[in-house]
C-alpha cells in the first residue's frame, strides 16, 4: 500500500478582463498585470494498493492506482469561451488504474 500527497501553491495567473478583447476576438494581456493573480492552492492525494505473487519462473503483480483520491477540482486556467464569458478549467478528477504485470 502506498500514498502519496501533494500540495502546491496556487498557479500564477492574469487578471482578465472583457474590456480587453480587442477587435479580432482575441484576448489583449495588460503586461503590467501578468502573473499577479494567485489561483486557488493545488491539493491532490493519490492512494495505490498492489498484490505480488513470487512464482519460480516469473513475478505476477496486480495493482490499483487510484490519483485525486478526493476528486478536487484543481483549477488549471482562467479564460474567455467563444461567448466571451470568463470561464475556469479544471485539471483532472478521479482516475483509477487497473493493471497487471508479468515479470520474467
Amino acid at each position: 500500500m502506498n500514498a502519496k500527497t501533494l500540495f502546491n501553491g496556487g498557479k500564477r495567473s492574469t487578471p482578465l478582463d472583457q474590456e480587453l478583447i480587442d477587435d479580432t476576438g482575441e484576448v489583449r494581456i495588460n503586461q503590467q498585470l501578468r502573473n499577479t493573480l494567485e489561483l486557488d492552492s493545488y491539493f491532490r492525494l493519490d492512494a495505490s494498493l498492489y498484490y505480488r505473487l513470487n512464482r519460480p519462473k516469473a513475478a505476477h503483480r496486480i495493482s490499483l492506482d487510484v490519483q485525486n483520491l478526493t476528486n478536487r477540482a484543481n483549477i488549471d486556467d482562467v479564460f474567455f469561451n467563444d461567448a466571451g464569458e470568463l470561464q475556469t478549467s479544471f485539471q483532472l478528477e478521479l482516475i483509477p488504474f487497473l493493471n497487471y504485470r508479468i515479470e520474467f
